[in-house]
């Protein structure tokens, strides 16, 4: 167990998600989600509780191999290794250029957009480690990002606990003509170019927000910042064994693919799902890949949602004051803790 602070922080921060999903049932997503983000003073608590949940379980666990090789900063950093300096990306872009060839007249709108895209990159150098990728991490709080010496990172929050994270409420984030330069106002961003991102990172982030639908729109707000061939990372909690939700993940997969996104890499950690996400250059055969799955499920349709196991827990008549630390907690949702904030960067 942990100790009594250890507690208390971790509890805050349940008692903060619990409240914001218990005002989204009560008075609309969209108006709770507003007069959420108007609470200065709980946005700051939250911040402070996740960094020095984060310290403290990083202290604790920083010479423990066998749950540092289980980060989820590191295995984001090690994918990004592999697909865009090992060769992953260009066996992908294969890949999809061979299923063109493959599909012929049925996606010639695809081998019209894989041509133009060809012609627009034949004059660019191959990427190197010398050179960096941009990265937004969204909800980034601390920046753990920060150290990784190829990434050029745009760290933002609703509540930075650290100085170099900028204030950008993402739900509501202006996504502009792809030749606007980034504008920064100060410490706050409120808009950024489409096709501006190597890579979106949603680390332990869509579970924040109270309606399938917002993290719904989130998604589509990263595709449209992504470059073509670009990465979402998607990292979210699941203390249950791997298959326990694994409907849930699946209509995951298929919504995304609805978007144009395939899926490259995916592992289940003990208390963490990590995915990632490729923006294709072709959305067409994303979308026919999911038009097939639902077929196979004898669905004509998916909802433009993405729900959590939370989702369908009951909503109680009242929840209590937040600042009510009193409650109760399994070894199991300890640990799990434990496991979402081990990890912070190495300086």
């Amino acid at each position: 167990m942990a100790d009594e602070e250890h507690q208390k922080l971790s509890t805050f921060v349940k008692r903060v998600h619990q409240m914001l999903r218990y005002e989204a049932h009560r008075v609309g997503a969209d108006k709770a989600w507003k007069e959420h983000c108007n609470k200065s003073d709980i946005l700051q608590e939250y911040a402070i509780s996740m960094h020095k949940l984060a310290s403290v379980f990083w202290e604790k666990n920083a010479t423990d191999r066998n749950k540092s090789v289980q980060c989820r900063i590191k295995w984001v950093i090690e994918k990004c290794v592999l697909y865009f300096f090992e060769g992953e990306k260009e066996i992908r872009r294969t890949k999809e250029k061979d299923k063109i060839q493959k599909f012929g007249n049925a996606t010639e709108k695809c081998t019209r957009a894989f041509a133009k895209y060809a012609r627009v990159t034949a004059s660019k150098e191959t990427l190197t480690e010398a050179e960096f990728l941009t990265l937004l991490d969204v909800g980034s709080c601390y920046n753990p990002f920060r150290a990784c010496p190829f990434l050029y990172v745009i760290p933002i929050d609703i509540a930075p606990a650290e100085p170099d994270v900028y204030m950008c409420d993402f739900l509501n984030l202006a996504v502009v003509k792809p030749e606007q330069p980034i504008i920064l106002d100060g410490r706050t961003i409120r808009e950024l170019p489409s096709a501006v991102c190597d890579i979106v990172v949603f680390s332990l982030l869509l579970e924040y927000f109270p309606c399938p639908k917002q993290r719904y729109l989130c998604v589509c707000k990263a595709y449209d910042l992504l470059k073509p061939e670009g990465l979402l990372f998607i990292i979210t909690p699941d203390s249950k064994h791997s298959s326990a939700n694994a409907p849930i993940m699946k209509n995951w997969r298929i919504t995304l693919a609805q978007l144009g996104f395939s899926r490259v890499y995916y592992e289940k950690l003990p208390h963490i799902h990590c995915m990632a996400y490729r923006k294709d250059i072709n959305p067409e055969l994303s979308k026919q890949w999911s038009s097939f799955q639902l077929h196979k499920k004898n669905d004509t349709q998916i909802s433009a949602d993405l729900h959590i196991p939370q989702d369908f827990q009951e909503i109680h008549d009242k929840c209590d004051d937040i600042a009510d630390t009193k409650v109760e907690r399994t070894n199991q949702e300890d640990e799990a803790l434990v496991q979402m904030f081990l990890q912070l960067p190495y300086d």
